[in-house]
């Protein structure tokens, strides 16, 4: 009986075993009647890591086992470790406190990579307040619909950083300007959680 030990931060998904007469009982146990010897039997699991896991996931497998006479043996064990990779992300936004009407001036989007992996996939989007009118940005924009722009930043390394300056002309005569960045990226396998970044301007006139 060989009997497979999951750690928390994993879902089972499937798994094989070709061995002739080989039994899988529930996700965790797989029965083999007979193994002769010099004979290797493979069993292969496929889980998925869940979107919550970090730190180290911790495996081990037992085999259990007896003579031809059915007498208890002494069962065997091995384990194996996995660390659980992922990039993080911050995204910074700044603008200033007030502006006037007609007045141009600079948002400046500033973005730093962080974790343990590669960012797949780094997008920022800032949608500009109805307030304002776009001038031009420090980089060119990926697209554009409406009041929000868009730039594909690609994949970026750990500890990668960089900045999106955008300049505006205010059209508003009062009221406050609220804008609002939002930077999307992937670890590889998966979507990861937006990170937002928002700031505004005051009209005075």
């Amino acid at each position: 009986m060989i009997t497979e030990t999951y750690p928390a931060g994993v879902t089972y998904q499937s798994s094989t075993c070709l061995y002739p007469g080989a039994v899988l009982i529930g996700t965790t146990n797989w029965n083999i009647p007979l193994i002769p010897i010099g004979d290797t039997v493979t069993i292969s699991i496929t889980v998925r890591v869940n979107d919550d896991a970090a730190g180290i996931l911790h495996n081990s497998v037992t085999a259990f086992y007896t003579n031809v006479a059915s007498t208890p043996w002494p069962p065997v064990n091995a384990t194996l470790d996995t660390l659980v990779i992922d990039p993080t992300a911050v995204l910074n936004k700044w603008a200033p406190a007030q502006a006037n009407t007609g007045q141009q001036f600079t948002y400046y989007l500033n973005y730093t990579i962080g974790g343990t992996d590669w960012a797949y996939n780094v997008w920022i989007n800032d949608t500009l307040p109805a307030g304002v009118t776009f001038v031009s940005s420090s980089m060119p924009f990926s697209y554009n619909i409406g009041q929000v722009y868009g730039w594909s930043l690609g994949n970026l390394p750990n500890g990668a950083s960089g900045s999106i300056a955008i300049t505006v002309r205010v059209t508003a005569a009062s009221g406050i300007l609220v804008n609002n960045a939002l930077l999307e990226f992937q670890n590889g396998w998966r979507q990861m959680p937006d990170v937002p970044a928002s700031a505004s301007t005051a009209i005075r006139n």
